[in-house]
């Protein structure tokens, strides 16, 4: 079906990124809703809040906190809205292995110096993922989210984390890194996934 919708986005962002390095903080919310008027099969709404905040340590401040958190909830939301979670969102799983029209999640990273080659930076890095993804508003689509197992399943299943570790490579010339591979071990499938991405971003 089509699916037409209004959206409405605000954000505060006082990051600064050098060379690999990140400080301040961004806070954002955004809401979007079907449009009904302009042809839009599907009526659905939903919201997203989201703070992050960037912290500096150590000698010369070369280490660094980032702490990023982020709160979703929608009504009737079809397929290609729903929240997601897996992959590089919550590293340890599957891409995409966790979806609903609830998702709470928390990322805490912490990165330091290894060495530098020919102006290339390479920072080694900790990190630990933590999401709870589940449909909670799901009174017209009951029977249709049998795609993945236990989709309807409520109170404290649905909450994932994971472990992990991985590295990244920098230039002064370019804010996003050039490389990045991340371990990532799931704690409660026990398991664990490798990612790999070229100009990995937000």
């Amino acid at each position: 079906g089509y699916d037409v919708s209004s959206e409405f986005s605000l954000t505060l962002d006082k990051r600064a990124d050098y060379f690999g390095i990140a400080s301040g903080y961004r806070v954002g919310f955004n809401y979007e809703q079907s449009v009904d008027q302009l042809g839009s099969d599907f009526k659905y709404w939903y919201g997203t809040f989201t703070a992050e905040r960037y912290l500096r340590f150590g000698k010369q401040q070369k280490q660094n906190l980032v702490i990023k958190t982020k709160g979703m909830y929608g009504h009737d939301i079809p397929f290609q809205q729903e929240f997601q979670s897996g992959g590089t969102t919550m590293r340890g799983y599957k891409n995409s292995q966790f979806r609903g029209d609830f998702r709470v999640a928390s990322n805490l990273e912490y990165s330091v110096p290894m060495f530098t080659i020919a102006g290339v930076s390479f920072r080694g890095l900790g990190f630990w993922d933590s999401a709870y993804t589940a449909f909670l508003n799901d009174e017209h689509n009951t029977d249709t989210r049998n795609y993945l197992p236990g989709a309807g399943i409520t109170g404290l299943a649905p909450w994932k984390n994971s472990v992990g570790a991985g590295i990244r490579l920098y230039m002064k010339q370019i804010v996003i890194p050039l490389l990045g591979v991340d371990v990532g071990w799931g704690l409660e499938r026990g398991g664990y996934e490798i990612y790999m991405a070229i100009g990995l971003t937000d």
